[in-house]
């Protein structure tokens, strides 16, 4: 199984735990892992954004800030022409159509989306 080159500090989970709960795992930059299990899948999630936020993994900012931010260094730092930098802001804002919904980062799940409501993918 291939290694990962840079080891950086990261929070894995939440996962199902064989006892009913749900637990998420902590690996720190030296690759030691620890575990936290927690009674219900809600604070397990807020206990992964509080401990990626404590380790600077979550910005807090929003997926519009974002995009706004990318516009602008296409425009003013990259040197992009203007039709092209617009062009692009439409492809992406379409593209990401609900962007003042959701973080910057989020943690997707294979229980989310079409397929778990068994809808046709």
């Amino acid at each position: 199984m291939a290694r990962r080159k840079l080891q950086q500090e990261r929070v894995l989970g939440p996962y199902p735990d064989n006892h009913g709960g749900w637990k998420l795992v902590h690996v720190n930059r030296g690759g030691a892992k620890s575990t936290k299990v927690f009674a219900t899948e809600a604070e397990a999630e807020r206990a992964v954004k509080a401990l990626r936020r404590e380790l600077g993994l979550l910005s807090g900012k929003m997926l519009d800030q974002a995009l706004d931010d990318y516009e602008q260094y296409m425009k003013h730092d990259k040197g992009n022409k203007p039709k092209s930098a617009t062009e692009t802001m439409r492809r992406l804002r379409r593209f990401f159509p609900d962007n003042n919904l959701d973080p910057l980062v989020k943690t997707h799940r294979s229980d989310e989306g079409p397929a778990a409501r068994g809808e046709p993918c």
